[in-house]
């Protein structure tokens, strides 16, 4: 039984029939006469390689289950236990091999059975029945169905579904006996609407049958059959042009659709084949390997092919397809893979993930064509999901690759992953660039398969990505132009005509019934679109805004523009041709008392009585405290409270901020108890009509604000950036994150709060809680200085638990994880590492180290193999004695490591002290750098334990580290904004919603 080339002086007999005809025998002898190509005196061997004769590519695996039977040394009497009278191999009437027997000499049978589909796992048996003949059939079925092989019975006893192609409604598809429902998808690829589907679903007879699936196209010998399937086709898919006839043209590819994964090699339950190449074929049984299969993957090139090859569609045979959804996740994907491609080599195409240099929150895919002319295409095919356009360059330059740019996970304005732009570069050195809005919109505008036939998309009058010298470009620029293009927001426009892509909701109730709403938003489903996400354009035009006049009467419209910020317009008298911009709404919303004073004022009267709904006690009838940002010393407002003010450096060693602290000097010094609705706060910043602040009627008594300049601004002419406010009872009303600080401070941009209004509660801005105020600091004054959006690493975050994440707002929000460690060795001393989520720092970037409230501007001045080096962690060293949250021991030692760079830097704490404190502040500390390059640096292994322990020590008992006192923090902001008139309404873009509330007539 050892494996050889041949089987030696060995007859073989049959295949003779078994159970009617579902499975045959083929038995193997020793000859015993003299024969041409035989001898009767052996020896008389069969081997392993040669047992299966009828299914020659497998054999009894493994190989150890033949020990016990293999013949040894046959010239020793003790082996002829080992030797047979016969072997029989038992095969389904398909040539599958199911069951070996062994007859040894004296009569005893050994057997082994196939365990699987694929034939190479077998196992001995003990238990197998022979005999009668009925029996032994029912063992090879039950072997065959526990090896998932079908079982056929010869000739007329399949049941032959026809399958015909020119069939666009459902018919008798197997002699009257299957139903074949037939459902058509007119427009396969909903943009570019090149394709048709057709789904012939078979409906089978729950019988257990056999059958066979005819296809019957247009013409003279248009036929495949596919005998006895392994696996059940439970639906074929006919492909069309979409201009075809399917009566008298036919199909450009035939794809079935299995209940299970199939064996043509199409990873799926679905496999599609050239109607040209099936139907040559004629006919295939079990399994189609004679054709050459399309994966449901790669089917759009498959399609793309064939119209190319066979619908005379004029110029396009044998073109590359540039699919631009491909995203490998390993970084680079080859496609098409199917074997229809395997000899078409220059239909290969390489795409390669790549990151953007300078810009975070999108990737690239560049897509390149090694096999194709040195890697160079005049034209090629470019899809998206199943749509598809044909590109020209128009030029003589030829095309080097193609690359989709998309938004990843870490982009701030949408976590969706969207594709926003489509680059071609040319060898002429241009990158021409397709706008993906572009690329849909324009797909739309295809009307069907014969325009999109002759439809040519020339790379010549597309728009040129500048590229600089040095080989840097625009797309930085571009790609977020582009991603704000395709935020799902309405433009507003004057005059116009119908609005677009817009939904109008409603009517919903107001208040007792009084009152009606009616809300316009974006459509952001476009089912046509491979994501199902709209490009718009939505507008809604001024014309068009008011859409239930005069039947209703519109009181107010609010915009809700993007960042929450809300802009309302009022109806000022009955017969609607004067409106005025509203400011006395809050962030409390509309209500029906503010519609009804709207109705009232505008005279619009209602035929079902008088509201009962009253005017309250309203902002009129409040005590107005007046903040004024550009005041420097004790002042009163227009409701003759005063307010004490006074000036500290808010970081005392750095020096770049000055914060001036009003403090509110309620009547009778507020003993009498607090009332919310007898004080509006109003702060207004600098010049004659400077912008404003309203707080209405502050649920919690606010006791201080606190206004944040640059240390060398003049608040005179100078906006603030950050307003904070103090609450007199320890607890702030304000946004969850302050509350959860357990402060009594909650902040914001100034830029944010300024034209807003809020009442009871500050929740439509954004809120900073304390221990995030450097940060923002920091970051608001790096848009002016070249240090925008930079890391603030915070030398006293200690977590309270194991580790923390910070800061809680900005650009790097949560992109800072800090974990507690004791230093190895010395139980005295704990360190907090700092580490970083995809942040990037090179040799002419830098970071922000903080200590409290006073910060330095850190510089790599590093370099790589590569000219980039990452952050990789920051390490502070405590000692452990004052390290818990709140102790009064600061830093001893911080250490820098980064990828791409041999060992570490250090840099005390004592120095970062002394440093801090020979500045000067203002522009002295703006033109400040330490250059990571000039600290201590150590080896690849950086210090021992021994080593680190020592220098702990040494810092630790070092003298005075130079404390900088946190000042105590008060303040409030109010105000109400004066109404400002105007005489209509204006342009006003990217708006989420667009709200009208209309008084309802009785």
């Amino acid at each position: 039984m050892d494996d050889g080339l041949k089987n030696e002086n060995v007859s073989t007999q049959g295949p003779d029939n078994v159970g009617e005809g579902k499975f045959k025998k083929v038995t193997m002898r020793p000859n015993t006469d003299d024969a041409k190509e035989g001898s009767s005196v052996g020896p008389w061997r069969v081997y392993n390689t040669k047992l299966l004769t009828k299914e020659p590519s497998i054999k009894i695996q493994p190989s150890t289950l033949l020990d016990d039977i293999t013949t040894g040394d046959t010239g020793r009497i003790e082996n002829s236990g080992k030797k047979y009278s016969s072997i029989t191999v038992f095969y389904t009437s398909e040539n599958k091999a199911l069951l070996v027997e062994f007859d040894q000499v004296g009569g005893t049978k050994t057997y082994f059975r196939r365990k699987n589909k694929e034939g190479n796992t077998w196992a001995s048996d003990t238990g197998i029945k022979t005999s009668p003949d009925g029996q032994l059939a029912k063992t090879l079925t039950d072997i065959a169905n526990e090896a998932q092989i079908i079982v056929d019975s010869p000739g007329d006893g399949a049941t032959e579904v026809q399958i015909q192609t020119s069939r666009t409604g459902s018919y008798q598809g197997g002699g009257g006996q299957v139903t074949v429902e037939v459902t058509e998808e007119k427009h396969w690829d909903k943009l570019s609407k090149i394709f048709k589907r057709y789904r012939h679903a078979i409906n089978y007879k729950d019988d257990g049958g056999v059958y066979n699936i005819a296809l019957i196209g247009s013409g003279v010998k248009s036929e495949f059959t596919y005998e006895n399937p392994n696996v059940r086709v439970k639906a074929v898919q006919v492909f069309f042009k979409g201009d075809a006839k399917p009566g008298k043209d036919n199909p450009l590819v035939v794809g079935f659709v299995y209940d299970k994964g199939n064996t043509s090699g199409c990873n799926g339950n679905k496999c599609y084949y050239s109607w040209t190449a099936l139907k040559s074929t004629r006919t295939s049984t079990g399994d189609i390997v004679r054709v050459e299969s399309i994966s449901e993957k790669d089917l759009i090139n498959g399609l793309l092919e064939e119209i190319g090859n066979t619908s005379g569609v004029r110029g396009r045979m044998n073109k590359l397809v540039v699919r631009i959804s491909e995203q490998p996740n390993n970084g680079q994907a080859t496609y098409p893979e199917s074997a229809y491609f395997k000899d078409k080599g220059d239909r290969k195409i390489t795409v390669t993930k790549q990151q953007v240099s300078g810009l975070t929150g999108y990737v690239g895919y560049e897509h390149s064509f090694a096999g194709v002319n040195s890697g160079l295409a005049d034209d090629l095919y470019v899809s998206y999901g199943n749509n598809s356009r044909f590109f020209q360059t128009g030029t003589s330059a030829k095309i080097q690759n193609v690359t989709a740019y998309y938004e990843d996970d870490s982009n701030p304005v949408s976590s969706e992953k969207k594709l926003v732009l489509i680059t071609f570069k040319l060898t002429n050195g241009s990158i021409r660039e397709h706008k993906y809005y572009d690329f849909v919109s324009e797909l739309k505008g295809i009307k069907d398969a014969s325009s999109w036939s002759t439809d040519v998309k020339k790379l010549s009058g597309l728009q040129t990505l500048s590229v600089f010298i040095g080989g840097g470009s625009n797309l930085k620029t571009r790609l977020p132009e582009e991603t704000e293009r395709l935020r799902q927001l309405i433009a507003f426009q004057k005059g116009g005509a119908d609005n677009q892509n817009v939904t109008t909701s409603g009517p919903n109730n107001v208040g007792s019934d009084k009152f009606i709403k009616y809300t316009m938003t974006p459509n952001k489903q476009d089912p046509d679109v491979p994501n199902k996400r709209s490009v718009g354009p939505w507008y809604v035009y001024n014309n068009k805004l008011l859409t239930k006049e005069p039947k209703n009467k519109a009181l107010l419209v609010e915009f809700d523009q993007v960042g929450g910020t809300k802009t309302y317009f009022r109806r000022k008298n009955k017969e609607g041709n004067t409106w005025a911009k509203e400011t006395g709404i809050s962030s409390g919303g509309v209500d029906a008392g503010k519609l009804n004073n709207i109705r009232t004022e505008a005279g619009v009267t209602t035929t079902r009585g008088t509201s009962s709904i009253q005017p309250g006690n309203g902002s009129r009838d409040a005590k107005r405290i007046d903040i004024y940002t550009n005041k420097t010393g004790t002042y009163s407002g227009d409701a003759k409270i005063n307010v004490n003010l006074t000036e500290e450096q808010w970081d005392p060693l750095s020096k770049v901020f000055k914060v001036y602290k009003h403090a509110i000097q309620y009547p009778g010094g507020g003993s009498s108890g607090y009332n919310p609705s007898d004080y509006n706060i109003r702060v207004t910043g600098p010049g004659e009509s400077g912008s404003q602040f309203g707080y209405t009627w502050p649920t919690k008594k606010v006791t201080e604000v606190e206004v944040f300049f640059k240390g060398t601004a003049s608040p005179g002419n100078t906006d603030p950036l950050v307003v904070g406010f103090v609450y007199g009872d320890d607890v702030v009303h304000g946004s969850e994150d302050c509350k959860k600080s357990n402060s009594s401070k909650c902040y914001y941009s100034w830029s944010q709060l300024k034209d807003k209004d809020s009442t009871n509660a500050i929740t439509n801005v954004d809120s900073v809680i304390e221990k995030d105020l450097v940060t923002v600091l920091l970051e608001m004054i790096g848009t002016s200085h070249n240090r925008q959006d930079k890391l603030v690493i915070r030398l006293g975050e200690q977590p309270a638990s194991s580790s923390s994440n910070y800061p809680g707002t900005g650009k790097n929000k949560n992109e800072i994880t800090v974990k507690k460690q004791f230093v190895s060795g010395d139980s005295r001393f704990v360190k907090y590492e700092h580490t970083f989520t995809g942040v990037t720092v090179n040799g002419v970037e830098g970071f922000y180290v903080s200590y409290e409230k006073n910060s330095r501007f850190i510089m790599t001045g590093l370099e790589s193999m590569s000219g980039q080096v990452t952050l990789e962690k920051v390490a502070v060293y405590y000692k452990a004695a004052g390290a818990s949250p709140g102790g009064t021991d600061k830093p001893l030692l911080i250490v820098f490591h980064f990828k791409g760079v041999v060992g570490t830097y250090e840099y005390r704490y004592s120095e970062f002290n002394e440093e801090l404190q020979g500045l000067s502040g203002g522009s002295n500390w703006l033109g400040d750098t330490k250059i990571i390059g000039e600290l201590t640096s150590t080896n690849a292994g950086g210090r021992s334990d021994s080593e680190l322990i020592s220098i702990l020590q040494q810092e630790s008992g070092s003298g005075s580290q130079g404390d900088s006192t946190a000042a105590t923090v008060g303040g409030a902001v109010g105000g109400v904004a004066g109404v400002g008139g105007i005489a209509g309404i204006a342009i006003y873009k990217n708006f989420a919603a667009v709200t009208g509330l209309i008084g309802r007539l009785f």
